[in-house]
């Protein structure tokens, strides 16, 4: 609870291990064409956060990483509204070319839609 508060990142805002990532437990949405987002309810008492970025994706690790922090930022700052959910975004080519800005404002809009 007071991870919430902080409005941090903690371990346990993060999903760990490949049972964590099993898929076919999910449902599969696809908002755009660069992105895609699983999300299915847990029983932590709070959302968890999972990241695919493949190489085969996004080539250069600069930009991985430029996502990846962006993505976990948004979360951070939402996570209060997603409760009891584990989210896994997965990146697919074109996601390097969206500006930081476009992306906070996907995700965003993406948050407000999984938080109803």
């Amino acid at each position: 609870m007071l991870n919430s508060l902080r409005k941090t990142f903690a371990k346990s805002d993060r999903l760990l291990t490949s049972k964590d990532y099993q898929l076919n437990s999910f449902t599969y949405h696809r908002p755009s064409q660069a992105l895609c987002v699983w999300i299915k309810p847990n029983e932590q008492g709070h959302a968890r956060l999972g990241l695919i970025l493949a190489k085969k994706q996004i080539r250069k690790a600069n930009k991985r990483n430029r996502i990846k922090r962006i993505v976990r930022e948004s979360f951070r700052h939402h996570k209060d509204l997603l409760q009891n959910r584990d989210i896994v975004i997965g990146a697919r080519a074109g996601l390097e070319r969206w500006s930081n800005q476009t992306l906070r404002q996907f995700l965003d809009a993406q948050w407000a839609q999984l938080a109803v």
